[in-house]
């Protein structure tokens, strides 16, 4: 079923429509792009699918089941009964595929929505008349450097009837269906060149349930102390090194790191300049079993300093990245962490501000003494969340709005950085 395309899940289809973009990016990118872009994303859906189910919502009050404006758009189609018959996790090849099938009378006013199917053979096997059959593809396909992205849907019948009642319908949306699916595409080639996030989504919003003076965005964008710096590159062989007055105790490859026991964490994000993301989901190895690999049972001297491959430099107290959730992270929700967001490797540390999660993490220098901090009085020792700690000397009340205000700006340009060609 892996490799299942979309002729072997709708052979003969009557219906069919085919769209393509070129996208400057590698297909990596694009792929992460096309499993994460939202239907707030794309500029002609939302409008489209309400004049679509309006007949729906004025004789029932229901709008469609599921369907969340920031989840993504292939999650919310699997919450209104499309069945996954493929979705690529990563490229392969150069290539990356997903395929999803539904049936269902999509001709009528008022029950429209998907016939529901227990799984992928159960839709491939279904047969019932009166009922049309769609199954939709998105693919993205390495070229000569750029990406291919390609979205084709074929639609067919159970019986010639509902090919008959369909053919009317097709002949209504086919338009408007081809603008949507241009949009997602667009809306995809945007996000893989990190234009993506619009203004408004940057802007941090009133929320219950955050810490004192932190706001919520509902996007978690690259944000940076310099956000014209592009990333640096990722070595050829990422290590992690652990070292003590100029003596290294232990270095650490990716294999390595996979070694040590694996863990998983959600918790939110927040950033001194008061903006906070929530339940994101990161796995890797705990920093504590990282120490234990370098120390053994000696115990960990009371600061250590962690460093980025972009010449960040975080000054932390070692009672503050001991505990179960402080992590070496490796993936983001599900996925390897790309460079916007630190890869290969990036210190996490939920009870602190995001200053002290550094990114791009190379080395842990363990300390006797207080280091000094290369961001001065910027940089608070704590820097804990809970505390407030955002500034070692300035008040926080000094400090709030002109963070936030800077919040937009200093996102979109991070976003672009790192996206510059080299």
């Amino acid at each position: 079923m892996s490799a299942l395309e979309l002729n072997d899940a709708l052979p003969s289809a009557p219906f069919r429509e085919r769209h393509r973009r070129r996208i400057g990016a590698p297909v990596a990118d694009v792929w992460r792009s096309t499993l994460a872009v939202t239907p707030h994303e794309i500029r002609a859906m939302g409008p489209l699918m309400a004049l679509r189910t309006l007949p729906r919502r004025l004789t029932t009050g229901r709008a469609d089941p599921g369907a969340t404006e920031h989840s993504p758009l292939l999650t919310m189609f699997e919450h209104e009964g499309f069945v996954p018959l493929r979705v690529d996790a990563a490229p392969s090849g150069g290539r990356a595929v997903a395929v999803y099938g539904a049936a269902g009378r999509f001709w009528s006013a008022t029950h429209n929505e998907p016939r529901r199917f227990g799984s992928a053979q159960e839709f491939l096997d279904f047969r019932e008349p009166g009922h049309a059959t769609l199954a939709f593809s998105i693919e993205a396909v390495e070229r000569n450097g750029h990406t291919e992205l390609v979205t084709e849907t074929h639609v067919g019948g159970t019986d010639p009837s509902a090919v008959r009642r369909f053919a009317p319908y097709w002949a209504l949306i086919r338009l408007p269906s081809g603008l949507i699916r241009r949009s997602w595409l667009a809306a995809i080639d945007r996000r893989a060149a990190g234009g993506a996030l619009r203004w408004r989504e940057l802007w941090p919003r009133r929320a219950t349930g955050l810490p004192p003076g932190q706001r919520e965005l509902t996007v978690m964008p690259r944000f940076a102390d310099q956000p014209l710096r592009k990333p640096p590159p990722t070595p050829q062989r990422p290590t992690l090194t652990v070292s003590r007055s100029g003596e290294v105790l232990v270095e650490l490859d990716l294999d390595e790191l996979a070694g040590l026991d694996q863990c998983e964490i959600v918790a939110d994000f927040h950033c001194v300049t008061t903006w906070s993301v929530r339940d994101r989901r990161w796995n890797g190895v705990r920093l504590a079993d990282v120490l234990t690999a370098a120390l053994g049972d000696a115990p960990p001297p009371p600061f250590l300093v962690a460093r980025g491959g972009d010449g960040v430099r975080a000054v932390l107290c070692t009672e503050d990245v001991l505990g179960p959730d402080v992590l070496v992270a490796t993936h983001l929700d599900g996925q390897p962490l790309d460079l916007r967001h630190g890869a290969p490797l990036r210190l996490v540390s939920p009870g602190q501000y995001g200053y002290k999660n550094v990114k791009h993490l190379m080395s842990i220098e363990l300390c006797g003494t207080q280091p000094a901090s290369t961001f001065g009085n910027k940089e608070h020792l704590r820097a804990r969340v809970a505390h407030e700690e955002r500034h070692a000397t300035l008040p926080n009340w000094l400090l709030r709005w002109p963070y936030r205000a800077v919040v937009p700006i200093t996102a979109r340009i991070a976003e672009r950085s790192a996206r510059r060609p080299n």
